[in-house]
C-alpha cells in the first residue's frame, strides 16, 4: 500500500470514529456503491487500454475503493463538524441527524420531554448535545412500551442520578402490566380462532353436502357443564342465558362450539322436557367440581344440516347405519352446534354435528 494510500484509510478511519452512530452505516453504503461504480468505469477503459497500460483487476478495484474513501471524506467532515463542533443546534439539526420531524421536536418540547434553549432576540430553539442524545433513550423506551410520562419520570430520575430501584420498580410493574396484556390477547386470540376454525368446518361440511355416518376417534376433552332441563328450546338453550350466568359465578371463560348432552337416547326425539347437560371449553382453568371429561372412545359422527327441528332424521339415518353394521349405540348423545345462531339467522345454514358412542 502506497503512503497516499495508508493515509486516505487513517483519514477515513478518524474522521469516521466520532459520528459512526448516526451517519457511517449511510456513508458506507455511498461508498460501496460509488466503488462499484467506478470499478466497472476503469475496468471499460482496461478492456481498450494496451496491454502495457492495464493494470491488474485488484489493483483497478483498490484504487476505486481509495477514491470512494476521498470522496466521502467531506461528507464525514460535514457530519463531524455538527455533532462535536457546534454548541448548539437548531430544531432542523437535530430532525436531521435523529432521524425525527420538526413537529415531533415541537411536541417534546410542550411536554418538557426535551426542552431547547430560547434564543433571547429570536425565540428560536437550540439544543444542546446532551438534549440531542435523549433522542435514542426516549426512542428505545418508546419501544418497550413506556408512556410519555413514564419517560419523562425516568430522564428526570437519570439526571438527577437517582438509584437503580426506580428503574427496577418501574419496569417490574411494566412487565406484570405486559403479562396480563398477553394473558388477555391470547385468551382472544382462541376464542376467535375456534369460531374461525367452526366456521371453516361449516363452509367445508356445506360444499360436500357431508352427510354419511362414520366413525372416529374422539380424544379426551375437559369441558365445563351444568345439568338443565331442554325444553325443545334450541336458540335459547345454545344462546343460554342461564349458562352464561353460570359462566359468570364461576368466574371464568369458555370458548369453542356448545355441545348438549342428551342423557337419554330413547328420550331424545319426544317432545317432553328432557334432562341434558351443557357442554363447552373453559378458556383457563376451571373449579374442578365444574368440569367433565368427555372422549377417548370411538363415536359414530353424522353431521346435519339444516334447521335444529328435524334433527330427528339425522338420529333415524344413524339408528339405521348402526343395525345394518352391527354396532350398538350407548344411551346417550351429544350435539355438537357448529353454525347455529351464533353465525347465522338463516337456519338451513346450521350445521349440527350428532355424536353417540359405539361398540360391536
Amino acid at each position: 500500500m502506497t503512503p497516499h494510500a495508508q493515509s486516505c484509510r487513517h483519514n477515513f478511519q478518524r474522521l469516521a470514529q466520532p459520528c459512526s452512530q448516526v451517519a457511517l452505516p449511510l456513508i458506507k453504503l455511498f461508498g460501496t456503491r460509488y466503488a462499484n461504480t467506478q470499478t466497472r468505469h476503469y475496468e471499460r477503459e482496461r478492456r481498450y487500454a494496451a496491454p502495457s497500460q492495464q493494470a491488474s483487476k485488484y489493483s483497478i478495484t483498490y484504487t476505486c475503493h481509495q477514491y470512494a474513501q476521498l470522496s466521502i471524506l467531506h461528507l464525514l467532515t460535514q457530519q463531524r463538524n455538527i455533532m462535536t463542533c457546534k454548541a448548539k443546534y437548531s430544531i432542523g439539526d437535530v430532525s436531521r441527524i435523529c432521524n425525527v420531524s420538526k413537529k415531533t421536536l415541537r411536541y417534546y418540547d410542550d411536554i418538557n420531554l426535551i426542552t431547547p434553549i430560547r434564543h433571547d432576540h429570536n425565540n428560536y430553539r437550540y439544543y444542546t448535545r446532551d438534549a440531542i442524545l435523549t433522542v435514542p433513550i426516549i426512542k428505545y423506551y418508546k419501544q418497550m412500551g413506556f408512556t410519555l410520562d413514564e419517560m419523562r419520570f425516568f430522564i428526570e430520575g437519570i439526571e438527577s442520578n437517582s438509584s437503580y430501584n426506580t428503574l427496577k420498580h418501574s419496569f417490574i410493574s411494566k412487565i406484570k402490566e405486559l403479562k396480563r396484556l398477553k394473558n388477555e390477547i391470547q385468551k382472544q386470540y382462541i376464542s376467535i380462532k375456534d369460531w374461525h376454525d367452526l366456521i371453516t368446518e361449516a363452509e367445508i361440511v356445506m360444499a360436500n353436502n357431508s352427510r354419511e355416518v362414520s366413525i372416529k376417534y374422539i380424544e379426551t376433552t375437559e369441558y365445563v357443564q351444568q345439568k338443565q332441563v331442554f325444553n325443545n328450546d334450541f336458540k335459547g338453550s345454545i344462546i343460554n342465558i342461564e349458562w352464561t350466568n353460570y359462566i359468570d359465578s364461576l368466574n371464568i371463560e369458555v370458548t369453542g362450539p356448545v355441545v348438549i348432552n342428551f342423557l337419554s337416547l330413547k328420550k331424545r326425539l319426544d317432545e317432553h322436557p328432557k334432562h341434558v347437560r351443557i357442554l363447552q371449553k373453559p378458556l383457563h382453568s376451571a373449579p374442578v367440581e365444574s368440569l367433565t371429561s368427555f372422549g377417548e372412545c370411538m363415536m359414530a359422527s353424522c353431521y346435519h344440516i339444516g334447521p335444529h327441528e328435524n334433527i330427528g332424521e339425522t338420529y333415524k339415518k344413524m339408528f339405521k347405519w348402526a343395525e345394518h353394521y352391527s354396532y350398538a349405540f350407548a344411551d346417550e348423545s351429544y350435539e355438537r352446534y357448529v353454525a347455529d345462531y351464533w353465525s347465522t339467522r338463516n337456519s338451513e345454514q346450521f350445521v349440527t354435528e350428532v355424536l353417540i358412542k359405539v361398540e360391536r
